[in-house]
């Protein structure tokens, strides 16, 4: 869970609403893209019990415009945790080595923003999700001026959205990535079927 208040609302509506688990992971994928966990988690959690999942809350949501992918890091933590999670369920790659992101332990994000020198200020879209021992080699090679056509692999790249743009240094490889992963997002929140997207 990105958010531990979120792991008391779940377990709540699951366990006493007796919620069935599509309708949960509608409104965890929800709470993610809004974010509603990020600030005032206390109340939001009373107000997810309160309302559960009645249909009227299901029915009556829309894909917001902006949902915080181009935003700084630091104040969408959530999200970037989030955006982590998709990736393990959408079949994402680890992009050094290739391993599914969901069989590593402990997944470490690194921010890539060509933008931004500062890592806490670069968007949420630039950030790529690897093991600790990917995340240390790709440091260590960047460190020493290596350039990223040489420390990714371009097809585990693609596991995570992120296109040939990345590795010929163009700023907008992020724009697009952006875009990806709101329709990844986007299915997650509504989908009902129960099917991965």
């Amino acid at each position: 869970m990105p958010s531990t208040s979120m792991l008391l609302a779940a377990a709540y509506l699951s366990h006493f609403q007796k919620a069935d688990p599509r309708s949960v992971s509608v409104w965890y994928w929800r709470s993610i893209i809004d974010q509603r966990y990020g600030q005032g988690a206390n109340t939001q959690i009373l107000s997810d019990v309160d309302y559960g999942f009645s249909s009227d809350v299901i029915d009556n949501w829309s894909m917001p415009v902006d949902i915080g992918l181009l935003e700084p890091i630091r104040r969408n933590g959530i999200l970037v945790r989030g955006v982590s999670g998709a990736l393990c369920i959408s079949g994402g790659l680890d992009p050094v080595d290739g391993t599914p992101l969901s069989d590593i332990k402990t997944i470490e994000e690194i921010a890539l923003d060509p933008e931004e020198s500062r890592p806490s200020e670069s968007r949420v879209a630039s950030v790529l999700y690897m093991s600790s021992d990917s995340r240390k080699v790709v440091e260590s090679k960047l460190r020493r001026g290596g350039s990223s056509v040489n420390v990714f692999n371009k097809d585990f790249l693609q596991s995570q959205y992120v296109d040939y743009g990345f590795l010929e240094d163009n700023p907008e490889w992020v724009r697009r990535r952006s875009e990806r992963l709101r329709v990844l997002l986007s299915k997650l929140a509504n989908r009902l079927d129960g099917e991965a997207p």
